[in-house]
Protein backbone atom coordinates (compact mmCIF):
# COMPACT_ATOMS: atom_id res chain seq x y z
CA UNK A 1 0.00 0.00 0.00
CA UNK A 2 2.98 2.29 0.48
CA UNK A 3 1.48 4.13 3.48
CA UNK A 4 3.03 6.56 5.95
CA UNK A 5 2.77 6.37 9.78
CA UNK A 6 -0.73 7.74 10.41
CA UNK A 7 -2.12 6.05 7.31
CA UNK A 8 -0.68 2.69 8.49
CA UNK A 9 -2.68 3.01 11.71
CA UNK A 10 -5.86 3.60 9.66
CA UNK A 11 -5.10 0.50 7.53
CA UNK A 12 -4.37 -1.67 10.62
CA UNK A 13 -7.68 -0.58 12.18
CA UNK A 14 -9.52 -1.61 9.00
CA UNK A 15 -7.73 -4.99 8.88
CA UNK A 16 -8.61 -5.69 12.51
CA UNK A 17 -12.28 -5.05 11.71
CA UNK A 18 -12.10 -7.57 8.81
CA UNK A 19 -10.49 -10.14 11.13
CA UNK A 20 -13.28 -9.56 13.59
CA UNK A 21 -15.76 -10.60 10.91
CA UNK A 22 -17.01 -7.13 9.86
CA UNK A 23 -17.93 -6.36 6.28
CA UNK A 24 -15.92 -4.46 3.68
CA UNK A 25 -13.87 -1.54 5.02
CA UNK A 26 -13.05 1.56 3.02
CA UNK A 27 -10.77 4.52 3.71
CA UNK A 28 -9.08 7.29 1.74
CA UNK A 29 -5.47 8.38 2.04
CA UNK A 30 -3.38 11.10 0.41
CA UNK A 31 -0.27 9.97 -1.42
CA UNK A 32 2.43 12.04 -3.04
CA UNK A 33 3.01 10.99 -6.66
CA UNK A 34 6.32 11.04 -8.49
CA UNK A 35 5.30 14.31 -10.13
CA UNK A 36 5.21 15.86 -6.67
CA UNK A 37 1.46 16.46 -6.52
CA UNK A 38 -0.75 14.78 -3.96
CA UNK A 39 -3.34 12.28 -5.09
CA UNK A 40 -6.28 10.82 -3.18
CA UNK A 41 -6.47 6.99 -3.15
CA UNK A 42 -9.58 5.09 -2.09
CA UNK A 43 -8.77 1.66 -0.51
CA UNK A 44 -11.33 -1.11 -0.15
CA UNK A 45 -10.58 -4.13 2.07
CA UNK A 46 -12.38 -7.50 1.96
CA UNK A 47 -11.40 -10.84 3.51
CA UNK A 48 -12.26 -14.17 5.08
CA UNK A 49 -11.63 -14.12 8.78
CA UNK A 50 -11.76 -17.88 9.23
CA UNK A 51 -9.15 -18.46 6.52
CA UNK A 52 -7.10 -15.40 7.44
CA UNK A 53 -7.38 -13.97 3.95
CA UNK A 54 -7.57 -10.19 3.26
CA UNK A 55 -7.89 -8.56 -0.18
CA UNK A 56 -7.19 -4.87 -0.85
CA UNK A 57 -7.87 -2.74 -3.95
CA UNK A 58 -6.89 0.90 -4.43
CA UNK A 59 -8.35 3.50 -6.82
CA UNK A 60 -7.22 7.02 -7.61
CA UNK A 61 -10.25 9.24 -6.89
CA UNK A 62 -8.48 12.63 -7.04
CA UNK A 63 -10.43 13.93 -10.04
CA UNK A 64 -13.73 12.69 -8.64
CA UNK A 65 -12.98 14.34 -5.29
CA UNK A 66 -12.11 17.68 -6.90
CA UNK A 67 -15.27 17.56 -9.02
CA UNK A 68 -17.37 16.92 -5.93
CA UNK A 69 -15.73 19.82 -4.11
CA UNK A 70 -16.49 22.17 -7.00
CA UNK A 71 -20.08 20.95 -7.20
CA UNK A 72 -20.46 21.40 -3.45
CA UNK A 73 -19.13 24.98 -3.69
CA UNK A 74 -21.52 25.79 -6.54
CA UNK A 75 -24.40 24.34 -4.56
CA UNK A 76 -23.46 26.49 -1.56
CA UNK A 77 -23.23 29.60 -3.76
CA UNK A 78 -26.60 28.84 -5.33
CA UNK A 79 -28.08 28.33 -1.89
CA UNK A 80 -26.64 31.63 -0.73
CA UNK A 81 -27.97 33.40 -3.84
CA UNK A 82 -31.37 31.82 -3.32
CA UNK A 83 -31.41 33.00 0.31
CA UNK A 84 -30.32 36.47 -0.79
CA UNK A 85 -33.05 36.60 -3.44
CA UNK A 86 -35.64 35.42 -0.94
CA UNK A 87 -34.55 38.04 1.63
CA UNK A 88 -34.55 40.74 -1.05
CA UNK A 89 -38.08 39.79 -2.07
CA UNK A 90 -39.22 40.03 1.54
CA UNK A 91 -37.70 43.50 2.00
CA UNK A 92 -38.98 44.79 -1.36
CA UNK A 93 -42.37 43.08 -0.96
CA UNK A 94 -41.87 41.48 -4.32
CA UNK A 95 -42.53 37.89 -5.40
CA UNK A 96 -41.87 35.83 -8.50
CA UNK A 97 -43.79 33.16 -10.37
CA UNK A 98 -43.17 30.73 -13.24
CA UNK A 99 -45.83 28.99 -15.32
CA UNK A 100 -45.09 26.02 -17.53
CA UNK A 101 -47.97 26.55 -19.95
CA UNK A 102 -47.50 23.20 -21.64
CA UNK A 103 -47.69 21.22 -18.40
CA UNK A 104 -50.03 23.65 -16.66
CA UNK A 105 -47.71 23.79 -13.64
CA UNK A 106 -47.38 27.05 -11.68
CA UNK A 107 -44.50 27.70 -9.29
CA UNK A 108 -44.47 30.52 -6.72
CA UNK A 109 -41.72 31.98 -4.58
CA UNK A 110 -42.37 31.97 -0.83
CA UNK A 111 -43.07 35.71 -0.84
CA UNK A 112 -45.98 35.24 -3.27
CA UNK A 113 -47.92 33.38 -0.57
CA UNK A 114 -47.27 36.24 1.86
CA UNK A 115 -48.28 39.02 -0.53
CA UNK A 116 -51.51 37.31 -1.60
CA UNK A 117 -52.22 36.03 1.93
CA UNK A 118 -52.38 32.38 0.77
CA UNK A 119 -51.66 29.37 2.97
CA UNK A 120 -48.13 28.23 1.94
CA UNK A 121 -49.07 24.59 2.45
CA UNK A 122 -51.50 24.67 -0.48
CA UNK A 123 -50.70 24.82 -4.23
CA UNK A 124 -50.56 28.20 -6.01
CA UNK A 125 -53.88 29.79 -6.94
CA UNK A 126 -55.44 28.77 -10.22
CA UNK A 127 -56.22 31.44 -12.81
CA UNK A 128 -59.88 31.45 -11.75
CA UNK A 129 -58.96 31.76 -8.09
CA UNK A 130 -56.56 34.62 -8.84
CA UNK A 131 -59.16 36.53 -10.87
CA UNK A 132 -61.61 36.13 -7.98
CA UNK A 133 -59.40 38.16 -5.61
CA UNK A 134 -58.88 41.02 -8.11
CA UNK A 135 -60.96 44.10 -7.30
CA UNK A 136 -64.15 44.05 -9.40
CA UNK A 137 -63.40 47.54 -10.78
CA UNK A 138 -60.01 46.33 -12.08
CA UNK A 139 -60.92 42.93 -13.52
CA UNK A 140 -61.97 44.06 -17.01
CA UNK A 141 -58.85 46.17 -17.46
CA UNK A 142 -56.68 43.32 -16.16
CA UNK A 143 -58.32 40.88 -18.59
CA UNK A 144 -57.85 43.25 -21.54
CA UNK A 145 -54.15 43.59 -20.77
CA UNK A 146 -53.76 39.85 -20.36
CA UNK A 147 -55.56 39.18 -23.66
CA UNK A 148 -53.23 41.60 -25.44
CA UNK A 149 -50.31 39.88 -23.82
CA UNK A 150 -51.56 36.44 -24.94
CA UNK A 151 -52.08 37.67 -28.50
CA UNK A 152 -48.77 39.48 -28.99
CA UNK A 153 -46.48 38.12 -26.27
CA UNK A 154 -45.64 41.65 -25.13
CA UNK A 155 -43.86 42.43 -21.90
CA UNK A 156 -46.56 44.13 -19.86
CA UNK A 157 -46.76 46.09 -16.65
CA UNK A 158 -50.04 46.05 -14.74
CA UNK A 159 -51.37 47.88 -11.71
CA UNK A 160 -54.45 46.54 -10.00
CA UNK A 161 -56.03 46.02 -6.61
CA UNK A 162 -56.61 42.74 -4.81
CA UNK A 163 -59.27 42.15 -2.16
CA UNK A 164 -57.63 40.12 0.59
CA UNK A 165 -60.24 39.75 3.29
CA UNK A 166 -60.95 43.29 4.51
CA UNK A 167 -57.71 44.65 3.06
CA UNK A 168 -57.17 46.25 -0.33
CA UNK A 169 -53.66 45.63 -1.62
CA UNK A 170 -52.21 47.41 -4.65
CA UNK A 171 -50.22 45.07 -6.89
CA UNK A 172 -47.78 45.89 -9.67
CA UNK A 173 -47.15 42.95 -11.98
CA UNK A 174 -44.48 42.64 -14.68
CA UNK A 175 -44.85 39.58 -16.88
CA UNK A 176 -43.00 38.14 -19.87
CA UNK A 177 -43.65 35.03 -21.91
CA UNK A 178 -41.85 32.76 -24.33
CA UNK A 179 -43.26 30.94 -27.32
CA UNK A 180 -42.10 27.70 -28.90
CA UNK A 181 -41.25 27.19 -32.56
CA UNK A 182 -44.93 26.75 -33.42
CA UNK A 183 -45.82 30.07 -31.81
CA UNK A 184 -47.56 28.51 -28.82
CA UNK A 185 -47.04 30.07 -25.38
CA UNK A 186 -44.52 27.87 -23.64
CA UNK A 187 -43.75 29.65 -20.39
CA UNK A 188 -44.86 32.78 -18.56
CA UNK A 189 -42.79 34.28 -15.79
CA UNK A 190 -42.83 37.51 -13.88
CA UNK A 191 -43.01 39.36 -10.60
CA UNK A 192 -45.73 40.74 -8.35
CA UNK A 193 -44.96 43.56 -5.95
CA UNK A 194 -47.04 44.96 -3.09
CA UNK A 195 -46.99 48.73 -3.86
CA UNK A 196 -49.77 49.74 -1.45
CA UNK A 197 -47.56 52.16 0.52
CA UNK A 198 -46.23 53.72 -2.70
CA UNK A 199 -49.74 54.20 -4.11
CA UNK A 200 -50.97 55.76 -0.87
CA UNK A 201 -47.98 58.12 -0.96
CA UNK A 202 -48.69 58.97 -4.60
CA UNK A 203 -52.34 59.62 -3.79
CA UNK A 204 -51.38 61.89 -0.90
CA UNK A 205 -48.89 63.69 -3.13
CA UNK A 206 -51.52 64.11 -5.84
CA UNK A 207 -54.02 65.40 -3.27
CA UNK A 208 -51.53 68.03 -2.06
CA UNK A 209 -50.72 69.11 -5.61
CA UNK A 210 -54.42 69.36 -6.46
CA UNK A 211 -55.19 71.26 -3.26
CA UNK A 212 -52.39 73.72 -4.03
CA UNK A 213 -53.43 73.97 -7.68
CA UNK A 214 -50.05 72.70 -8.89
CA UNK A 215 -49.45 70.81 -12.13
CA UNK A 216 -46.34 68.77 -12.98
CA UNK A 217 -44.71 68.63 -16.42
CA UNK A 218 -41.75 66.80 -17.91
CA UNK A 219 -39.95 67.42 -21.17
CA UNK A 220 -37.36 65.49 -23.17
CA UNK A 221 -36.19 68.11 -25.70
CA UNK A 222 -34.07 65.75 -27.80
CA UNK A 223 -37.01 63.40 -28.27
CA UNK A 224 -39.49 66.23 -28.74
CA UNK A 225 -41.57 64.74 -25.93
CA UNK A 226 -43.60 66.57 -23.29
CA UNK A 227 -45.93 65.12 -20.66
CA UNK A 228 -48.47 66.73 -18.31
CA UNK A 229 -50.12 65.34 -15.24
CA UNK A 230 -53.83 65.87 -14.59
CA UNK A 231 -53.08 69.02 -12.59
CA UNK A 232 -51.66 70.75 -15.67
CA UNK A 233 -54.83 70.08 -17.66
CA UNK A 234 -56.90 71.45 -14.76
CA UNK A 235 -54.87 74.67 -14.77
CA UNK A 236 -55.42 75.11 -18.51
CA UNK A 237 -59.09 74.06 -18.28
CA UNK A 238 -58.83 71.49 -21.10
CA UNK A 239 -59.49 67.72 -21.18
CA UNK A 240 -56.41 65.55 -21.86
CA UNK A 241 -58.04 63.86 -24.84
CA UNK A 242 -58.43 67.21 -26.62
CA UNK A 243 -54.67 67.77 -26.67
CA UNK A 244 -52.71 64.49 -26.76
CA UNK A 245 -49.63 66.67 -27.25
CA UNK A 246 -49.55 69.04 -24.22
CA UNK A 247 -47.46 71.57 -26.13
CA UNK A 248 -50.46 72.21 -28.39
CA UNK A 249 -52.58 73.05 -25.32
CA UNK A 250 -50.01 75.62 -24.22
CA UNK A 251 -49.83 77.18 -27.69
CA UNK A 252 -53.63 77.39 -27.88
CA UNK A 253 -53.78 79.27 -24.58
CA UNK A 254 -50.96 81.79 -25.14
CA UNK A 255 -50.41 84.68 -27.53
CA UNK A 256 -47.47 84.69 -29.97
CA UNK A 257 -45.86 87.44 -27.87
CA UNK A 258 -46.10 85.36 -24.68
CA UNK A 259 -44.78 82.32 -26.55
CA UNK A 260 -41.76 84.22 -27.88
CA UNK A 261 -40.86 85.67 -24.46
CA UNK A 262 -41.35 82.34 -22.67
CA UNK A 263 -39.43 80.40 -25.31
CA UNK A 264 -36.37 82.59 -24.75
CA UNK A 265 -36.20 81.54 -21.09
CA UNK A 266 -37.04 77.91 -21.85
CA UNK A 267 -34.32 77.74 -24.52
CA UNK A 268 -31.77 78.90 -21.95
CA UNK A 269 -32.85 76.03 -19.72
CA UNK A 270 -32.53 73.53 -22.60
CA UNK A 271 -29.06 74.92 -23.34
CA UNK A 272 -28.10 74.39 -19.70
CA UNK A 273 -27.68 78.07 -18.87
CA UNK A 274 -30.29 78.09 -16.10
CA UNK A 275 -33.15 76.11 -14.59
CA UNK A 276 -36.63 76.76 -16.00
CA UNK A 277 -38.10 79.92 -14.46
CA UNK A 278 -40.92 81.54 -16.46
CA UNK A 279 -44.03 83.64 -15.93
CA UNK A 280 -46.68 84.12 -18.59
CA UNK A 281 -50.36 84.73 -19.16
CA UNK A 282 -52.86 82.30 -20.67
CA UNK A 283 -56.41 82.68 -21.88
CA UNK A 284 -58.44 79.51 -21.35
CA UNK A 285 -61.13 78.25 -23.68
CA UNK A 286 -63.66 79.51 -21.12
CA UNK A 287 -62.32 83.03 -21.56
CA UNK A 288 -60.57 83.15 -18.18
CA UNK A 289 -57.24 84.99 -18.09
CA UNK A 290 -54.66 83.48 -15.76
CA UNK A 291 -51.16 84.38 -14.65
CA UNK A 292 -49.05 81.21 -14.69
CA UNK A 293 -45.73 80.65 -12.94
CA UNK A 294 -43.45 77.81 -14.09
CA UNK A 295 -40.40 76.58 -12.20
CA UNK A 296 -38.30 73.50 -12.81
CA UNK A 297 -34.99 71.66 -12.77
CA UNK A 298 -32.77 70.20 -15.49
CA UNK A 299 -31.18 66.76 -15.75
CA UNK A 300 -28.04 66.00 -17.76
CA UNK A 301 -26.68 62.92 -19.51
CA UNK A 302 -23.17 61.48 -19.17
CA UNK A 303 -21.89 64.09 -21.65
CA UNK A 304 -23.22 66.93 -19.50
CA UNK A 305 -26.00 67.84 -21.95
CA UNK A 306 -29.54 68.60 -20.78
CA UNK A 307 -31.71 65.66 -21.80
CA UNK A 308 -34.65 66.07 -19.47
CA UNK A 309 -36.50 68.87 -17.71
CA UNK A 310 -39.11 68.60 -15.00
CA UNK A 311 -41.11 71.31 -13.33
CA UNK A 312 -44.36 72.62 -11.95
CA UNK A 313 -46.93 75.19 -13.02
CA UNK A 314 -49.34 77.01 -10.78
CA UNK A 315 -51.98 79.66 -11.22
CA UNK A 316 -50.74 82.79 -9.46
CA UNK A 317 -53.64 85.00 -10.57
CA UNK A 318 -54.94 85.44 -7.02
CA UNK A 319 -51.39 86.12 -5.86
CA UNK A 320 -51.04 88.86 -8.50
CA UNK A 321 -54.40 90.33 -7.55
CA UNK A 322 -53.41 90.26 -3.88
CA UNK A 323 -50.10 91.98 -4.67
CA UNK A 324 -51.97 94.69 -6.55
CA UNK A 325 -54.43 95.07 -3.68
CA UNK A 326 -51.61 95.27 -1.16
CA UNK A 327 -49.84 97.82 -3.34
CA UNK A 328 -52.99 99.92 -3.45
CA UNK A 329 -53.33 99.66 0.33
CA UNK A 330 -49.69 100.57 0.72
CA UNK A 331 -50.22 103.70 -1.38
CA UNK A 332 -53.13 104.61 0.89
CA UNK A 333 -51.01 104.05 4.00
CA UNK A 334 -48.13 106.06 2.55
CA UNK A 335 -50.48 108.93 1.79
CA UNK A 336 -52.04 108.61 5.24
CA UNK A 337 -48.59 108.72 6.82
CA UNK A 338 -47.76 111.77 4.73
CA UNK A 339 -50.87 113.56 5.87
CA UNK A 340 -50.10 112.63 9.48
CA UNK A 341 -46.62 114.10 9.10
CA UNK A 342 -48.03 117.25 7.50
CA UNK A 343 -50.55 117.51 10.33
CA UNK A 344 -47.76 117.36 12.89
CA UNK A 345 -45.85 120.09 11.03
CA UNK A 346 -48.80 122.26 10.06
CA UNK A 347 -48.37 124.81 12.87
CA UNK A 348 -44.67 125.18 12.11
CA UNK A 349 -45.26 125.44 8.36
CA UNK A 350 -47.97 128.09 8.90
CA UNK A 351 -45.55 130.05 11.10
CA UNK A 352 -42.81 129.57 8.49
CA UNK A 353 -45.06 131.09 5.83
CA UNK A 354 -46.63 133.80 8.02
CA UNK A 355 -43.27 135.25 9.02
CA UNK A 356 -42.08 135.99 5.46
CA UNK A 357 -45.57 137.20 4.56
CA UNK A 358 -45.35 139.73 7.42
CA UNK A 359 -41.98 140.82 6.06
CA UNK A 360 -43.43 141.25 2.56
CA UNK A 361 -46.38 143.27 3.89
CA UNK A 362 -44.07 145.43 5.95
CA UNK A 363 -41.78 146.04 3.01
CA UNK A 364 -44.77 146.81 0.78
CA UNK A 365 -46.03 149.41 3.31
CA UNK A 366 -42.59 150.98 3.42
CA UNK A 367 -42.40 151.16 -0.37
CA UNK A 368 -45.83 152.74 -0.46
CA UNK A 369 -44.65 155.46 1.89
CA UNK A 370 -41.47 155.98 -0.11
CA UNK A 371 -43.46 156.37 -3.32
CA UNK A 372 -45.57 159.07 -1.63
CA UNK A 373 -42.47 161.09 -0.84
CA UNK A 374 -41.36 163.50 -3.52
CA UNK A 375 -37.66 162.97 -3.07
CA UNK A 376 -37.71 159.18 -3.30
CA UNK A 377 -35.36 157.68 -5.85
CA UNK A 378 -35.42 154.15 -7.34
CA UNK A 379 -32.14 153.40 -5.63
CA UNK A 380 -33.78 153.96 -2.27
CA UNK A 381 -36.42 151.31 -3.01
CA UNK A 382 -34.11 148.59 -4.44
CA UNK A 383 -33.13 147.04 -1.06
CA UNK A 384 -36.77 146.60 -0.10
CA UNK A 385 -37.57 145.08 -3.48
CA UNK A 386 -34.67 142.66 -2.96
CA UNK A 387 -35.98 141.68 0.48
CA UNK A 388 -39.46 141.08 -0.92
CA UNK A 389 -38.02 138.93 -3.71
CA UNK A 390 -35.85 136.93 -1.31
CA UNK A 391 -38.73 136.39 1.07
CA UNK A 392 -41.06 135.36 -1.75
CA UNK A 393 -38.50 132.77 -2.86
CA UNK A 394 -38.43 131.48 0.70
CA UNK A 395 -42.21 130.97 0.64
CA UNK A 396 -41.98 129.39 -2.83
CA UNK A 397 -39.43 126.90 -1.54
CA UNK A 398 -41.76 125.89 1.29
CA UNK A 399 -44.72 125.53 -1.07
CA UNK A 400 -42.58 123.50 -3.48
CA UNK A 401 -41.54 121.20 -0.65
CA UNK A 402 -45.16 120.72 0.39
CA UNK A 403 -46.30 119.99 -3.14
CA UNK A 404 -43.46 117.56 -3.71
CA UNK A 405 -43.96 115.83 -0.40
CA UNK A 406 -47.72 115.40 -0.73
CA UNK A 407 -47.85 113.97 -4.26
CA UNK A 408 -48.06 110.25 -5.10
CA UNK A 409 -44.57 109.09 -6.05
CA UNK A 410 -45.14 105.33 -6.41
CA UNK A 411 -44.69 105.45 -10.18
CA UNK A 412 -41.93 108.07 -10.28
CA UNK A 413 -38.77 107.29 -12.17
CA UNK A 414 -35.45 107.01 -10.36
CA UNK A 415 -33.67 110.27 -11.19
CA UNK A 416 -30.35 111.84 -10.26
CA UNK A 417 -30.94 113.69 -6.98
CA UNK A 418 -28.72 116.08 -5.05
CA UNK A 419 -28.33 115.00 -1.43
CA UNK A 420 -27.80 118.61 -0.29
CA UNK A 421 -30.89 119.91 -2.09
CA UNK A 422 -32.97 117.01 -0.77
CA UNK A 423 -31.98 117.74 2.83
CA UNK A 424 -32.60 121.48 2.40
CA UNK A 425 -36.10 120.89 1.02
CA UNK A 426 -36.90 118.38 3.76
CA UNK A 427 -35.67 120.62 6.58
CA UNK A 428 -37.73 123.53 5.21
CA UNK A 429 -40.81 121.55 6.24
CA UNK A 430 -39.81 120.90 9.85
CA UNK A 431 -37.18 123.32 11.10
CA UNK A 432 -39.71 125.89 12.32
CA UNK A 433 -41.45 123.20 14.38
CA UNK A 434 -38.15 122.18 15.92
CA UNK A 435 -37.20 125.80 16.60
CA UNK A 436 -40.52 126.59 18.27
CA UNK A 437 -39.98 123.76 20.77
CA UNK A 438 -36.31 124.68 21.39
CA UNK A 439 -34.97 121.53 19.71
CA UNK A 440 -31.57 122.33 18.28
CA UNK A 441 -31.45 121.14 14.62
CA UNK A 442 -27.87 120.51 13.48
CA UNK A 443 -26.95 119.98 9.84
CA UNK A 444 -23.68 118.09 9.81
CA UNK A 445 -21.42 117.10 6.96
CA UNK A 446 -23.10 116.92 3.55
CA UNK A 447 -21.22 115.38 0.67
CA UNK A 448 -22.80 117.27 -2.19
CA UNK A 449 -22.99 113.99 -4.08
CA UNK A 450 -25.82 113.04 -6.43
CA UNK A 451 -27.59 109.66 -6.27
CA UNK A 452 -30.42 107.95 -8.15
CA UNK A 453 -33.72 107.91 -6.27
CA UNK A 454 -37.34 108.88 -6.05
CA UNK A 455 -36.65 112.11 -4.20
CA UNK A 456 -40.17 112.42 -2.78
CA UNK A 457 -39.93 109.02 -1.09
CA UNK A 458 -36.47 109.71 0.34
CA UNK A 459 -37.73 113.06 1.67
CA UNK A 460 -40.64 111.23 3.32
CA UNK A 461 -38.24 108.71 4.94
CA UNK A 462 -36.01 111.48 6.30
CA UNK A 463 -38.96 113.49 7.55
CA UNK A 464 -40.29 110.41 9.33
CA UNK A 465 -36.91 109.83 11.02
CA UNK A 466 -36.68 113.52 11.98
CA UNK A 467 -40.23 113.58 13.39
CA UNK A 468 -39.59 110.36 15.38
CA UNK A 469 -36.43 111.92 16.80
CA UNK A 470 -38.37 115.10 17.66
CA UNK A 471 -41.07 113.13 19.51
CA UNK A 472 -38.38 111.21 21.40
CA UNK A 473 -36.40 114.21 22.69
CA UNK A 474 -39.11 116.85 23.15
CA UNK A 475 -39.35 117.78 26.80
CA UNK A 476 -35.87 116.46 27.65
CA UNK A 477 -32.95 118.59 28.81
CA UNK A 478 -30.99 120.28 25.99
CA UNK A 479 -32.64 118.35 23.14
CA UNK A 480 -30.90 118.22 19.79
CA UNK A 481 -31.20 116.43 16.46
CA UNK A 482 -28.44 116.08 13.88
CA UNK A 483 -28.63 115.07 10.24
CA UNK A 484 -25.58 114.39 8.09
CA UNK A 485 -24.63 112.61 4.87
CA UNK A 486 -21.73 110.22 4.33
CA UNK A 487 -20.70 108.46 1.14
CA UNK A 488 -18.77 105.27 0.47
CA UNK A 489 -17.76 105.58 -3.17
CA UNK A 490 -15.87 102.25 -2.99
CA UNK A 491 -19.13 100.51 -2.01
CA UNK A 492 -21.33 102.72 -4.21
CA UNK A 493 -23.34 103.69 -1.10
CA UNK A 494 -24.71 106.87 0.47
CA UNK A 495 -25.82 107.11 4.10
CA UNK A 496 -28.19 109.65 5.65
CA UNK A 497 -27.58 109.62 9.41
CA UNK A 498 -30.17 111.02 11.85
CA UNK A 499 -28.95 111.18 15.44
CA UNK A 500 -30.72 112.68 18.46
CA UNK A 501 -29.83 113.42 22.07
CA UNK A 502 -31.55 110.27 23.29
CA UNK A 503 -29.45 107.48 24.83
CA UNK A 504 -30.49 104.67 22.52
CA UNK A 505 -33.34 102.16 22.27
CA UNK A 506 -33.70 99.08 24.54
CA UNK A 507 -33.00 95.78 22.70
CA UNK A 508 -36.49 94.41 23.36
CA UNK A 509 -37.98 97.43 21.57
CA UNK A 510 -35.29 97.64 18.88
CA UNK A 511 -36.12 94.14 17.58
CA UNK A 512 -39.77 95.13 16.99
CA UNK A 513 -39.36 98.73 15.89
CA UNK A 514 -39.66 97.99 12.15
CA UNK A 515 -42.80 95.88 12.58
CA UNK A 516 -46.04 97.32 11.20
CA UNK A 517 -48.33 98.88 13.85
CA UNK A 518 -45.66 98.75 16.57
CA UNK A 519 -45.28 102.09 18.32
CA UNK A 520 -43.97 103.42 21.63
CA UNK A 521 -45.90 106.68 21.33
CA UNK A 522 -48.99 107.32 23.41
CA UNK A 523 -52.42 106.58 21.97
CA UNK A 524 -53.42 109.05 19.27
CA UNK A 525 -49.87 110.13 18.47
CA UNK A 526 -48.61 107.26 16.36
CA UNK A 527 -49.94 104.58 13.98
CA UNK A 528 -46.88 102.33 14.09
CA UNK A 529 -46.65 102.45 10.30
CA UNK A 530 -44.06 105.17 9.76
CA UNK A 531 -40.89 103.11 10.07
CA UNK A 532 -42.46 100.06 8.42
CA UNK A 533 -43.52 102.10 5.36
CA UNK A 534 -40.17 103.89 5.30
CA UNK A 535 -38.32 100.57 5.41
CA UNK A 536 -40.39 99.32 2.47
CA UNK A 537 -39.54 102.39 0.40
CA UNK A 538 -35.85 102.06 1.33
CA UNK A 539 -35.89 98.42 0.21
CA UNK A 540 -37.54 99.44 -3.07
CA UNK A 541 -34.43 101.58 -3.61
CA UNK A 542 -32.17 98.60 -2.85
CA UNK A 543 -31.32 100.01 0.57
CA UNK A 544 -32.39 99.75 4.20
CA UNK A 545 -32.99 101.63 7.44
CA UNK A 546 -31.01 100.35 10.38
CA UNK A 547 -30.53 101.28 14.00
CA UNK A 548 -26.87 101.97 14.80
CA UNK A 549 -26.52 100.14 18.11
CA UNK A 550 -22.87 101.21 18.44
CA UNK A 551 -23.74 104.90 18.67
CA UNK A 552 -23.77 106.55 22.12
CA UNK A 553 -26.98 108.36 21.17
CA UNK A 554 -30.09 107.16 19.34
CA UNK A 555 -29.03 106.92 15.70
CA UNK A 556 -30.87 105.73 12.60
CA UNK A 557 -29.08 105.26 9.27
CA UNK A 558 -30.78 105.34 5.86
CA UNK A 559 -28.43 103.43 3.57
CA UNK A 560 -28.97 103.62 -0.19
CA UNK A 561 -27.07 102.74 -3.38
CA UNK A 562 -25.64 105.66 -5.32
CA UNK A 563 -26.66 104.06 -8.57
CA UNK A 564 -29.89 102.20 -9.19
CA UNK A 565 -29.64 98.51 -10.08
CA UNK A 566 -32.71 97.23 -11.90
CA UNK A 567 -34.45 94.32 -10.22
CA UNK A 568 -34.84 91.10 -12.15
CA UNK A 569 -38.55 90.70 -12.77
CA UNK A 570 -39.51 87.04 -13.29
Amino acid sequence: MDLNGSQVQIAIAAIEKIKAGEDQQEFVVRKRAKSGEYRRISWKLNGHAARGLIYATGRDITDEYNALQIASGVAEENKALANLLENTQVVARIASFFLDAKKGVMTWSKQMYTILDVDPSRPPLSTEEFIAIIHPDDRNRWQLEIDQYTDFANVIKLRFRCLLGERIVWIEAITQGRRDAEGEVETISGTLQDITERVVSEQQHAFVLEALGIGVWTCEPNAGKMEWDSGMYRIYDVPPEQFPNPYDAWVAATTPEEQAATWVDFSKAVDGEKDPDMNFEILTQKGVRKHIASRGVTFRNAQGQVNRLMGINWDRTKEIELERSLLAERVKMVNSAKMASLGEMSAGIAHEINNPLAIIIGKADKLERLVARANTTPEMMLPDFADIKKTAHRIAAIIKGLRTFSRNSENDAFLSTSADVLIAETLALCKERFSSKSVDLIVGECSGVDFEARSTQISQILLNLLNNAFDAVIGTENPWIKIEVMTRLDLDRIEFVVTDSGLGIPPEIAEKIMNPFFTTKEVGKGTGLGLSISQGMAQDHGGQIRLDTKSENTCFVLELPLHRKEKNVA
